[in-house]
């Protein structure tokens, strides 16, 4: 069954549950039923086929040595797609981490590429290849219109095979998974990611990509999380500029507590570190975090959202709660020190394909980086 043909029935079963959703009037009308499913059909497949267009195959190659016998090489696929005319495109970190070669595959070539930078916090790789022609690409949209129920659509490359798009819709998002807290918030959506499908773009209702797939659920199968396009735009500048994620440095640790009410959770300093950013704004041990800019400080994520986003050399604005008085705090996010701990690799990550050659296709447990 192709691709056009799996999202044709999707699409169709979408739209018909739909019909059967809106009063009788709609459903009396035989031929409006038939010409709005029709129309649905269309745009759907339409969506398809722009998005595999600027959709690639990624292939990367992996040696391993024991003294001096030379074990089988690792095959891993994932899937990229261009953001611009000239052979950038994006993919997972994962795909390409510690890898002696990486290919790509697309238009029915292979074509060398190189790895121009990674992020394993984000779960982002910045690739490029060169090219005689121009590269078709995919427009980014706005992660940030996203709502739980809106529809979006998965495209990649399922165990390695032709490419296949996944109809779904948006369940929420989350900073953490379990006990795993994600360096910023990831969409998770109902699209059931196959493993080669890491890396694939995530579109909107117009075409337009709102995130990068990058892991099923652990809680949930069915559930898969994508890296919102916001966080693909930061961290792919730093990337392409420095061949690196430039993340910046406040030099506070907070806490999450449970409110006095038991209605919520307040985000508590517990930790200044001297001689960093928040220590010279006058952060204090015990201040409660209430506000940063405009946005109020609920959770987790009212944290490390913004402050991902932030490079060094930008202010801050906090509003803290100290001994019962909300206390203005202004701060310039700093260059992190290299003596600094390491930043922890949280970003979630799907199921890799490896291929051994020669031998059969096999597939390696998920796990976190």
């Amino acid at each position: 069954m192709s691709p056009r043909t799996l999202v044709s029935r999707r699409a169709l079963l979408l739209a018909s549950v739909c019909l059967w959703l809106v009063p009788g009037s709609l459903r009396a009308h035989d031929d409006s039923a038939a010409i709005t499913l029709d129309t649905v059909d269309k745009l759907v497949c339409a969506m398809y086929d722009r998005a595999a267009e600027a959709l690639v195959k990624v292939h990367t190659r992996r040696e391993f040595t024991i003294g001096s016998l030379t074990l089988t090489p690792v095959h891993r696929i994932g899937t990229g797609f261009f953001i611009n005319n000239s052979g950038r495109l994006l993919t997972t970190a994962r795909v390409v981490q510690g890898v002696d070669s990486c290919w790509i595959e697309w238009r029915e070539r292979e074509w060398p590429a190189r790895v121009v930078g990674r992020c394993a916090r984000a779960n982002l790789a910045v690739l490029e290849l060169d090219v005689e022609t121009e590269t078709p690409q995919l427009s980014l949209g706005d992660s940030s219109e996203l709502r739980v129920a809106s529809l979006v659509v998965a495209v990649g490359f399922p165990f390695g095979m032709p490419s296949g798009p996944v109809l779904g819709f948006v369940h929420g998002s989350d900073i953490r998974s379990g006990t795993n807290v994600f360096a910023t918030s990831q969409v998770r959506t109902s699209c059931k990611l196959r493993p080669g499908m890491a890396g694939g773009p995530l579109l909107n209702a117009r075409g337009e990509v709102v995130a990068m797939a990058v892991a099923v659920a652990a809680h949930q199968e069915s559930e898969s999380y994508a890296l919102p396009v916001a966080a693909i735009q930061r961290v792919s500048r730093d990337l392409i500029a420095h061949g690196a994620a430039q993340y910046g440095w406040v030099g506070l640790e907070v806490t999450e507590r449970t409110t006095p009410d038991a209605r919520g959770v307040a985000l508590i300093v517990r930790e200044v570190f001297p001689g960093t950013p928040a220590a010279a704004a006058g952060f204090e041990v015990g201040d409660r975090l209430i506000q940063i800019h405009t946005r109020k400080v609920a959770g987790l994520a009212d944290v490390l959202d913004p402050m991902f986003l932030h490079r060094s050399g930008d202010r801050v604005d906090f509003r803290v709660l100290r001994r019962g008085e909300q206390i203005p705090v202004s701060l310039v996010v700093g260059s992190r020190p290299t003596s600094s701990p390491a930043l922890p690799e949280t970003a979630p990550t799907l199921v890799d394909v490896p291929r051994v050659r020669p031998g059969p296709l096999l597939l390696v447990p998920a796990s976190a980086e």
